[in-house]
C-alpha cells in the first residue's frame, strides 16, 4: 500500500479544528472606567468597548440594543483560550 494513498483527506484526528465554546449573555454592567462589559453564563466576563476608530460597538451605548442581547450566544474568549491551551498540552504529550 502506497504511504501517502493511506492518509484519508479531512479525517477528524488530522488537525482538528478548534471548538469556539459559546455561553449565553446572561447581563452587562459598567467598570471603573464606564466601560461596558458583558456577563457571561459561564462565569466569565468581556469589554465591550466603543471606541472609535478601533472598536466600533455603538450598540452598547444604547441600553435598548445590550437588552436584545441577553440570552443570545455570545463566544467567550476566555473559555477558548483554556479550551485552546489543553488541546496543545493533550497533542505535545
Amino acid at each position: 500500500m502506497n504511504e501517502i494513498s493511506s492518509v484519508r483527506v479531512n479525517a477528524p484526528d488530522c488537525d482538528p479544528q478548534p471548538v469556539r465554546q459559546t455561553s449565553v449573555v446572561v447581563g452587562f454592567i459598567q467598570d471603573a472606567q464606564h466601560h461596558w462589559t458583558v456577563q457571561l453564563s459561564c462565569g466569565h466576563s468581556q469589554h465591550l468597548r466603543h471606541d472609535p476608530p478601533w472598536q466600533q460597538r455603538a450598540w452598547v451605548l444604547d441600553p435598548a440594543q445590550r437588552a436584545v442581547q441577553i440570552g443570545k450566544s455570545f463566544p467567550c474568549g476566555w473559555c477558548n483560550r483554556n479550551r485552546a491551551h489543553m488541546l496543545s498540552e493533550h497533542t505535545l504529550s
